[in-house]
C-alpha cells in the first residue's frame, strides 16, 4: 500500500491513485491547491480517508458502482459506494416523452431519498424547441458538457439560484438565439458560475443582461461579439481571461460589487459603447490592453487597491476622463 505524506505538485492537479489500498497522512493534500484526487479503490481501503472529508476545495473520488434510473424528467446514472448507498447522480439525457417548457437541475428522489445531481453531460437538449427556461438549483458543484444546450431556439432565460457552482462547458449555449438573460432568481445578482472553456454564449445574439453573484472564471471569448449585451453585473470575479468580453458592441456598464482578482490583457477589447466601469473592491493588476479601443469609456471607478496599471491598459480610450 502507498503512503501519501506531502503533495508538491502544481495547483489544480489531478492525482490518480491505483492499487488495493492506500494511506493518507494529515496535510498530504493541501486544500489550498484545489486538487482532484481519484482513488481506484473503495473508501474503506483508504486509511486516513476521514482526513479528506473536511476539505472544501479538494475533490476526492472513490471507486463507485453505477446504476441507471429515470424520473419524469431525466435519465440518470446513480453512483453508489461499496455499501450500495447512492452518493451522487449525473444526468444522461431527457426521459422519453418530456415536452415541458421549464427544466430545473437540482436533485432527484428515489425510494423517498433525495440525491444531489452533479452534472449534465448529455447533448440531449440540442436543438430543443420547447424549453424556454433553465433553472440551476444545485446545492453541490454542477458541470455541463460541451454544446450541452446547443441551438435551443425557444430558450429565453437561464436562472442561477442554487448554492453550488455551475461550471459551463465550451459553447454550452451555442446559437441559443432567443436567450435574453442569465441572472439569479427574479433578476437578482446571485448564483455561482464558471466559464472556464470560453465561447459559452457564442451566437447568443439576443443576450442583453447578465447578473451573476460569484464568478470563478470568464474564459476567452465567453461573451464574444454579443451585440445585444448592455448590462453586466457580478458580486465578485476571480479571473477575466483575455478577450472575455471581446467586441461587445452594445455593452454600456460593467459593475462588480466586489473585487476582480485577475484582469487579463484585452479583457474588454473593442467594447466601443462601454461608458463606465465600477469595481467595488481590489484589482491587483490591470493588464496591458485590458480596455483597448473602448472608445466611449469615460469613467473607471475602483474603490479598492490597484497595485499596477500596465502599459497600454487604456490605449485608444480617447473619451476617458476619470480613473
Amino acid at each position: 500500500a502507498d503512503t501519501f505524506k506531502t503533495f508538491n505538485g502544481g495547483a489544480g492537479s489531478v492525482i490518480n491513485i491505483y492499487g488495493d489500498s492506500a494511506t493518507v497522512e494529515a496535510g498530504a493534500f493541501p486544500d489550498s491547491a484545489n486538487l482532484t484526487v481519484n482513488f481506484d479503490m473503495y473508501k474503506s481501503a483508504v486509511t486516513g480517508a476521514e482526513l479528506l472529508d473536511s476539505l472544501e476545495n479538494t475533490a476526492v473520488n472513490y471507486r463507485m458502482t453505477t446504476e441507471t434510473y429515470h424520473d419524469d424528467l431525466f435519465e440518470y446514472t446513480l453512483y453508489k459506494d461499496e455499501n450500495g448507498n447512492v452518493k451522487t447522480a449525473e444526468i444522461n439525457g431527457i426521459y422519453e416523452g418530456f415536452t415541458g417548457d421549464t427544466i430545473e437541475f437540482s436533485s432527484t428522489t428515489r425510494d423517498e431519498n433525495q440525491y444531489p445531481v452533479t452534472g449534465f453531460r448529455s447533448a440531449a437538449l440540442k436543438q430543443n424547441s420547447t424549453v424556454t427556461r433553465i433553472i440551476f438549483n444545485n446545492e453541490k458543484a454542477f458541470t455541463t458538457g460541451t454544446y450541452a444546450f446547443d441551438g435551443m431556439s425557444a430558450l429565453t432565460s437561464v436562472v442561477l439560484k442554487g448554492a453550488g457552482k455551475v461550471q459551463f462547458g465550451k459553447r454550452a449555449f451555442n446559437n441559443c438565439t432567443a436567450l435574453a438573460s442569465v441572472t439569479g432568481e427574479n433578476g437578482a445578482v446571485s448564483g455561482s458560475a464558471s466559464f472556464d472553456d470560453g465561447e459559452t454564449f457564442a451566437g447568443c445574439s439576443a443576450l442583453g443582461t447578465v447578473r451573476i453573484g460569484q464568478i470563478d472564471k470568464i474564459g476567452i471569448n465567453t461573451f464574444l461579439n454579443l451585440n445585444a449585451l448592455k448590462t453586466f453585473e457580478a458580486n465578485s470575479i476571480n479571473n477575466i481571461q483575455p478577450w472575455g468580453f471581446n467586441q461587445c458592441q452594445a455593452l454600456e456598464t460593467i459593475q462588480v460589487n466586489g473585487g476582480v482578482s485577475v484582469l487579463n490583457s484585452y479583457a474588454f477589447n473593442q467594447c466601443n459603447t462601454l461608458q463606465s466601469v465600477q469595481i467595488n473592491g481590489n484589482v491587483p493588476t490591470i493588464s496591458g490592453g485590458a480596455f483597448e479601443k473602448c472608445q466611449s469609456l469615460e469613467t473607471v471607478q475602483i474603490s479598492g487597491n490597484v497595485d499596477t496599471i500596465a502599459g497600454y491598459a487604456f490605449e485608444y480610450c480617447n473619451a476617458l476622463k476619470t480613473i
